[in-house]
């Protein structure tokens, strides 16, 4: 999340790192993964984790780099002892998504098993959020090359009846 996000929406983004990766460690110590080697869990981008090292920080924010990093503290310090927990106590899934297309999924529909805390919802401000929608604009010349895989359109009709 940008640095210039709203201290409330920061605090709430860090509370929910700090439960992601709890439950994290929690899974790590149940069934411990031998690659991490020890470790709780992997800050490897390729697993869909990541972080900022402290020069891509300065090189990212520039001059307002003490600043962000003063409030990114201090956010992060108010937040650290707090977790989100299901009516079972448990760690929730500290799931995110950056646009749902208007409305949330449903766990059920995303897990092996629904979660009581992740249900479907409105979600109209995703509408004006920057990537929600792209027009590409082909023409035929550039189109009619690439159909050809995709086979008989009656092939799909096919593929698209219900059960």
């Amino acid at each position: 999340m940008p640095a210039f996000f709203e201290t409330e929406a920061l605090k709430a983004q860090a509370i929910a790192s700090m439960t992601f990766f709890l439950k994290k460690k929690e899974a790590q110590r149940a069934a411990p993964d031998e690659a991490l080697k020890g470790a709780d869990f992997s800050l490897d981008f390729s697993k869909g984790v990541g972080y900022l090292t402290d020069q891509q920080l300065q090189e990212k924010w520039g001059d307002a780099y003490k600043d962000n990093l003063k409030r990114i503290k201090e956010i992060c310090q108010e937040a650290q002892s707090l977790v989100l927990r299901d009516s079972d106590n448990a760690l929730i899934t500290a799931a995110y998504h950056a646009i749902s297309g208007g409305v949330t999924e449903a766990s059920a529909d995303v897990f092996s098993e629904a979660r009581q805390y992740l249900v479907e919802v409105p979600s109209p401000g995703d509408t004006l959020a920057p990537g929600y929608q792209t027009t590409v604009t082909v023409s035929p010349e550039d189109l009619r090359p690439r159909r050809q895989p995709l086979g008989r359109i009656s092939s799909w009709r096919e593929s698209l009846k219900p059960g």
